[in-house]
């Protein structure tokens, strides 16, 4: 559980520190009321003490349950005594947690058979889930004794006794043998005395890694139901082995990126039959005969005659495993067939042969034990497939095994981190042309292959500034008319994700070249660090960031009529003109699962002005009591009066409290080497906590601290930030004092970050144009290349001074969020914290060069109004002064915010395909360094296709009337078209805040505006095939009803 917690962000608290795009947590978690994940696990054992040592705040104590006694390695003791008198409160565990299953799939249960308790007692439970869940898949994990390594005397029989039960109830058995693994620690893993942990931690990560692909959405997947489908021909015959390449603890695993290659294989293997009868049959045979320690067994219930019929049951298994070998199962074979049968399950094991290490990193990265493991190479999956079929590498001990003589009925062969289904495809086919592994006859194909490679896992890249349109909502909610700024095209774009691949005919014919040729020009690529056409766009991966293009012409639809003299009724207007636009797709070749912040240096600053006292909007005025570098973080908070009033109609809360809430959910996604400083401030400004490690400040303490801070006095934005400023100045002398270095080795280490929480309004202040007023200073301490503090801006309240977001956008390194309410804060700061305060790119600027001036930049929508002339003179596409991180999610469409919109002005007389045009884009990453990607794109739409190429058929079967409104548009993707949709929609809004809209005649005109761009909309939306545009059509029909 350690492992899965590991993967899905979870502390040993229960609580999930962020979220990725194909993570699945509550396939094996349960989430709690108050947010915590929960493992959905009953653990038991029939002694105490076991189960003490793992009590703790992440599992559920409900399902923790032990006995007063042991089983003494006793298989009857577990199974008929002490066993039964703690079956009916397991019974009554297991039904609660099958309860809180939406879609139960199956059981995996994890027991030794060697002893009494995991023998016995888990026999006498997987009985009980064979009777109340008949249907439901029983996937064991069984860990089998060995004779080289034994704990009790008895084992023999336990193990025997506890196949004998296997055999009948569970679908899918997974064995684990100690001396194999014990083995695998001393020759692969370097350990010269593996310890239990050491042990264990490997079986994690095997065990992980077999469930990976339930947990997570991934490329190619397999479930419980199809291991057993796939690996199971016979019932009786599902006994597997495993093994895995590169083997490693988990620990060790940890350390690595989640992108590291690694092969796991699963088979079901004929050499089984040879386990059986050397590591239990034989060994039982020897002291059965003698009816050794047979009593202690009768003694506690159990019939001397269960050992015959297990016995039996088993030599029954071994033959079945050897019947595959023909063609025609039979019982009734000659004595020559016997005698051969009896010479394969007698081969000699070589006690003194060594185990070949597994496939291993070069000799100077094997870990000393402790260590991280930090490989320098990476493995092929054709090498890492041929490792993991070695049978040295096998988690049980085959003794002599042999390629062409144990033959494989089935193997499922998983693949997790960077690996590609066609890599997957062609390593299975190499294994079997070269021989590494052999079928029975008549199941000659055998593999099922799954693929855990991070096929979604890729993060965008979105343009800093606005991170939502929240403020715009609820104040149309509220019944308050919102001013234009309220409402940005970046903004709204960064709540929807947008496709940014390239056109689908384009890839059609990639995939249509050589495969030759295709690795030649990928090899180029990398090498040249450039992308000469846009379809190989999408596949650059050699940069921090890299654009992709895709185009769009649709007929000119007026919705901003004066009168609408023609009589007709039609819903939106078309004219003879068309429209073009360009999408500039913001792609990264940084994984989500290899992102990391660097530390922080954060100063959070609060307003406790009296402005903070009102409520939430206008007219309430009551009174109501993916690697990040470490933060340097100070929170700098509005302690005004204006913080008083409350915060919204439905929640009496106060700006204030709102405010205090959201400091606390910030200061729970600080880590322990992170510094942090608080500041409040009014006219005056007040250090409530100094910057420090984060790891010295008592952080529960702090919380309480925080949540009783009240509003008072005046506002005066720039004390708060100067005092914010004055701690890293102590800082940065601490620093120099302490003989650490220059502070740019700081920042090589810490990003500098000031989180600023007021509602904006001020009482006293400098103009946003003055160089110490807030907005000045903001730019004057980004631009510092010594420190480069950065600042994000939390608005709280309506009545957020909405002006400033345009400037707030214009500065390097800034963003800003508003807080609708603690709730709705906390779970964007849950999915955002960590990109929030990690700016990788700045100074992006692209330059678009047309072959004969064809075409021009007509808009660049989300420019700010005062840098759109210069924009469109200089043949700039657009100026942006910071990417952050976006998520991405192939489930999703795209990449969140992930696309510039550009709008395009072509010369009439000029052919379409005559656009082409040279995009040169120049930025530069976080520590300088420049970077340049050039690209010729094309605008080619198809000429006679009466359908777009990317758009499918419209096959619901409903008369929209809609055949000819496509038959005219282009577009290369359902990214472009849904940016040109809603960046329509913030135009139209924008129109509407700015006109006199109250005015009888123009409320009279905006309402039938609003009804023809409605039908547009849906319209749209039904091909855009994004659910989530339902809240604009909600805020359009706000907008009709008046």
């Amino acid at each position: 559980w350690n492992e899965y917690c590991w993967e899905h962000h979870i502390d040993a608290h229960g609580n999930r520190a962020r979220n990725t795009a194909n993570d699945i947590p509550l396939c094996f978690f349960d989430e709690s009321d108050s947010g915590k994940f929960v493992p959905r696990t009953l653990m038991v054992d029939l002694e105490p003490n076991v189960i003490d040592d793992i009590r703790g705040p992440l599992y559920h104590p409900e399902f923790l349950i032990s006995g007063n006694e042991d089983a003494a390695n006793c298989f009857a003791r577990g199974h008929y005594t002490v066993g039964r008198g703690v079956i009916e409160q397991v019974d009554d565990r297991i039904r609660k947690l099958v309860d809180n299953c939406d879609n139960l799939q199956g059981f995996m249960m994890n027991h030794s058979v060697g002893g009494g308790t995991g023998a016995g007692l888990g026999a006498l439970i997987l009985e009980r889930l064979s009777v109340n869940y008949r249907k439901k898949c029983k996937f064991g994990c069984e860990v089998y004794p060995s004779p080289k390594i034994s704990t009790a005397v008895v084992e023999p029989y336990n193990a025997l006794l506890a196949t004998h039960w296997l055999l009948d109830h569970t679908e899918v058995s997974l064995l684990f043998d100690n001396e194999a693994m014990y083995e695998i620690g001393q020759f692969a893993l370097g350990i010269k005395h593996p310890s239990y942990s050491d042990v264990n931690q490997t079986l994690a990560t095997l065990i992980s890694s077999v469930t990976e692909s339930l947990r997570f959405e991934k490329q190619l997947n397999v479930d419980l139901n199809e291991f057993q489908t796939n690996l199971v021909p016979f019932p009786r015959l599902h006994f597997l082995i495993s093994s895995m390449s590169p083997i490693l603890t988990a620990p060790q695993r940890r350390a690595l990126p989640k992108s590291t290659r690694q092969c796991i294989m699963i088979g079901n293997n004929t050499a089984m039959s040879r386990f059986f009868s050397e590591r239990i049959s034989c060994r039982y045979d020897l002291m059965y005969s003698q009816r050794a320690f047979v009593h202690w067994y009768v003694g506690e219930g159990m019939e001397e005659g269960e050992f015959a019929e297990a016995r039996e049951d088993l030599g029954f298994l071994e033959k079945d495993y050897l019947d595959v070998l023909s063609e025609q199962a039979t019982d009734e074979d000659d004595e020559d067939e016997d005698d051969d049968d009896s010479s394969y399950v007698k081969k000699k094991t070589s006690s003194t042969a060594a185990v070949a290490p597994a496939l291993q990193l070069p000799q100077n990265t094997l870990p000393q034990r402790g260590l991280p493991f930090s490989p320098t190479t990476k493995m092929d999956v054709q090498s890492l497939s041929s490792a993991a079929m070695a049978g040295q590498n096998f988690f049980v001990k085959l003794s002599d095994f042999d390629v062409e003589e144990d033959k494989y009925m089935a193997i499922s062969i998983n693949y997790r981190g960077n690996v590609r289904p066609k890599e997957a495809n062609a390593a299975v086919q190499w294994l079997k042309t070269n021989k590494k592994t052999t079928f029975v006859e008549w199941c000659p194909t055998g593999f099922k292959v799954g693929v855990a490679g991070d096929d979604d896992d890729t993060l965008g890249f979105a343009v800093g500034g606005a991170r939502d349109v929240n403020t715009f909502r609820e104040l149309l909610n509220s019944n308050i008319v919102p001013p234009k700024s309220s409402v940005t095209y970046n903004g709204l774009l960064y709540e929807y994700y947008f496709d940014t691949k390239t056109r689908a005919h384009e890839q059609q014919q990639q995939q249509q070249a050589s495969k030759a040729k295709k690795e030649e020009n990928e090899n180029k690529e990398e090498e040249e660090g450039k992308t000469t056409m846009n379809e190989g766009a999408d596949d650059d991966g050699s940069q921090l960031f890299y654009p992709s293009y895709c185009f769009a012409k649709t007929k000119k639809m007026v919705f901003m009529q004066e009168h609408d003299d023609d009589g007709d009724d039609d819903d939106e207007k078309e004219t003879s003109e068309f429209e073009y636009y360009m999408t500039v797709g913001l792609n990264s070749n940084i994984k989500q699962s290899e992102f990391r912040r660097k530390n922080l240096n954060l100063v959070i600053v609060l307003d406790i002005s009296g402005s903070m006292r009102s409520g939430f909007s206008y007219s309430d005025r009551k009174t109501s009591e993916f690697q990040r570098k470490n933060l340097n973080l100070v929170i700098v908070l509005d302690i005004s009066g204006s913080m008083r009033s409350g915060f919204s109609y439905s929640d009496r809360k106060t700006k204030m409290q709102v405010a205090n809430e959201a400091v606390v959910t910030l200061l729970g996604h600080l880590r322990p080497e992170d510094r942090f400083g608080l500041v409040l401030f009014d006219t005056n400004s007040q250090v409530m906590q100094p910057l420090q490690f984060v790891e010295s400040i008592d952080m529960d303490a702090l919380k309480a601290h925080v949540l009783r801070i009240r509003e008072q006095g005046g506002t005066d934005f720039e004390v708060g930030y100067s005092a914010a400023i004055s701690l890293y100045d102590e800082l940065q002398t601490q620093w120099q004092q302490q003989n650490m270095g220059e502070i740019a080795e700081m920042n090589r280490v810490y990003d500098n970050r000031i989180i600023f929480m007021t509602d904006a309004q001020p009482n006293q202040a400098y103009s946003v144009h003055y160089d110490h007023s807030l907005m000045g200073m903001t730019r004057r301490h980004a631009d510092n290349e010594v420190r480069r503090i950065y600042t994000t801006f939390i608005g709280i309240g309506l009545d957020f001074n909405a002006g400033l977001v345009e400037t707030i956008t214009n500065c390097r390194g800034c963003n800003y969020y508003s807080v609708r309410s603690a709730e709705d804060f906390a779970k964007t700061m849950k999915e955002d914290f960590e990109f929030m305060v990690t700016p990788l790119v700045f100074n992006v600027v692209l330059r678009i060069h047309c072959e004969g001036d064809v075409c021009q930049i007509d808009k660049v929508y989300g420019a700010p109004d005062s840098k759109a002339d210069q924009i469109v003179q200089s043949g700039e596409i657009t100026r942006i002064d910071t990417l952050f991180p976006s998520v991405s999610s192939k489930k999703k469409g795209g990449t969140k915010g992930g696309i510039q919109l550009i709008k395009l002005k072509k010369i009439p007389q000029c052919a379409d395909d005559k656009m082409n045009a040279e995009v040169v884009v120049t930025f530069e990453d976080r520590y300088g360094r420049k970077f340049c990607n050039t690209q010729m794109v094309r605008f080619q739409p198809p000429k006679l296709q009466p359908i777009n190429d990317m758009i499918g058929d419209d096959d619901d079967g409903d008369d929209d009337d809609n055949v000819d409104y496509d038959d005219v548009n282009f577009y290369d993707n359902l990214g472009i078209r849904k940016g040109i949709l809603l960046c329509k929609y913030v135009e139209l809004l924008h129109s509407w805040s700015d006109g006199n809209h109250q005015h009888p005649a123009n409320k009279a005109r905006y309402k039938e505006i609003f009804e023809r761009f409605l039908q547009h909309f849906r319209k749209e939306m039904k091909r855009c095939k994004d659910i989530e545009l339902q809240k604009e059509v909600e805020i359009l029909q706000k907008l009709i009803n008046g």
